[in-house]
C-alpha cells in the first residue's frame, strides 16, 4: 500500500481501487453479453458491406436472353467488331496475294520452274499472313471480352498475345480434330469442353493447355445445357449461310454476333464458378489430352486399313471356297 500525507489522498486512491475492482469484476458479464447479443443478432449472418457490385448470376441465361443481349452489344459494336473480322481476313489474303506476285514477277528469271518459283512463293506469305491474320483475330477476340476497347487498343493487346492465340489454336485443332477422327462424337464433346479457351486467354490470363483446361472446368456438369445454346447458335448462323446469293455475307456480319453469344455464356460461368477455383492442369493432365488427340490420328488409318482389308479378305475367300467346290 502507498503512504498518504493526508485523509483526502486515502480516500481517493481507496474509490479508484474499488472502481477498478468493479471494472474487471463486471468486464467478462459485458463481454459474455455482447457475444450473446451477436449470436442473437440475424444481422451476424449477413456478409459485410462491399461497394463492389455483387454477381447475382446463379445460373446460366436463357436462350432467349442470350439472343437479346447478343443483339444490343451487336449493335453498339458493330463497327468495331466488323471492323477487326474483317481486317484478319484481309491481312491474310492481302500478304499471301503480295508474296505470289513477287513469285510470279521471279518466274520469269526461272521459266523452267514457274510453277514451283510461284508455290514457293505463295508458302512463304502464308507465314507473315497467318501471323497477321491471328494478331488481329486476338485483337477482336479482346474487343469482345472487353466492349471498352477501341480497335487501336485492341490491335495492341492482340500484338502482346498473338503467339498465345497461335499456339492455342494449333493444340485445340491437333486435339478436336483428333477427337472428330474417332467416329464424330468424342469431336464434338471436346468442341463443347474446349469453346471458351480463347475467351480465358483474353480475360484471364491463361496460355495454352491451361486455357483449354479451365474451359473444360467451366463447362463441367453443365455439357449438356451449354451444347443446348451452342447448338442453337450454330443452327441459325448455318441456316443464313445457305440463303441464296447473300448467305456468306450474312454468315461473314453474323460472325461477330456468334462470338458475343459464346462469350456471354463464358462470363455467365466465370460468375457461377468464382474467381480463383482449383483446376487439374499438371504435365500428366495436358500430357493426356496431347495423348489423346494423337489417337484419333492413329484409329482412323488402322480403321480404314481394316476395312480395305477385309473388303478384299472376303471376296478371296469366297473364290477360294467357290474352287474348293
Amino acid at each position: 500500500m502507498p503512504k498518504f500525507n493526508t485523509r483526502e489522498e486515502y480516500e481517493q486512491w481507496k474509490k479508484d481501487k474499488l472502481k477498478n475492482n468493479l471494472e474487471k469484476f463486471q468486464q467478462p458479464e459485458e463481454a459474455q453479453e455482447s457475444e450473446k447479443e451477436k449470436i442473437d443478432s440475424p444481422l451476424t449472418s449477413l456478409p459485410p458491406q462491399s461497394s463492389q457490385p455483387v454477381a447475382t448470376v446463379i445460373e446460366l441465361r436463357p436462350i432467349g436472353e442470350l439472343f437479346k443481349e447478343s443483339w444490343e452489344l451487336f449493335k453498339s459494336r458493330f463497327v468495331t467488331l466488323i471492323a477487326l473480322y474483317l481486317l484478319s481476313i484481309v491481312f491474310l489474303f492481302v500478304l499471301i496475294g503480295i508474296f505470289a506476285g513477287i513469285g510470279y514477277l521471279l518466274s520469269t528469271l526461272f521459266p523452267e520452274n514457274k510453277n514451283a518459283v510461284i508455290a514457293a512463293s505463295i508458302f512463304t506469305g502464308m507465314i507473315p499472313g497467318f501471323i497477321a491474320m491471328f494478331w488481329v483475330f486476338a485483337a477482336f477476340t479482346f474487343a469482345v471480352v472487353d466492349e471498352t476497347l477501341g480497335i487501336r487498343e485492341a490491335i495492341g493487346k492482340g500484338w502482346q498475345r498473338v503467339g498465345s492465340f497461335m499456339w492455342l489454336v494449333s493444340l485445340l485443332g491437333f486435339i478436336v480434330t483428333g477427337g472428330f477422327l474417332l467416329l464424330v462424337i468424342p469431336g464434338v464433346i471436346f468442341l463443347v469442353w474446349f469453346v471458351f479457351a480463347q475467351f480465358i486467354i483474353a480475360s484471364e490470363d491463361e496460355k495454352g493447355m491451361n486455357a483449354i483446361l479451365k474451359s473444360k472446368e467451366y463447362v463441367r456438369e453443365r455439357w449438356f445445357d451449354i451444347f443446348l445454346r451452342l447448338f442453337v447458335i450454330w443452327l441459325v448462323s448455318a441456316i443464313l449461310g445457305i440463303v441464296p446469293l447473300i448467305g456468306p455475307i450474312l454468315s461473314l456480319l453474323f460472325f461477330p454476333f456468334t462470338m458475343i453469344f459464346i462469350c456471354l455464356i463464358y462470363l455467365d460461368l466465370k460468375a457461377i464458378k468464382g474467381e480463383g477455383f482449383i483446376y487439374p492442369h499438371s504435365s500428366g493432365e495436358k500430357f493426356k489430352w496431347i495423348g489423346i488427340g494423337a489417337l484419333g490420328y492413329i484409329v482412323l488409318p488402322l480403321l480404314i486399313i481394316g476395312i480395305l482389308g477385309a473388303s478384299l479378305t472376303i471376296p478371296l475367300l469366297m473364290l477360294k471356297g467357290m474352287r474348293n467346290f
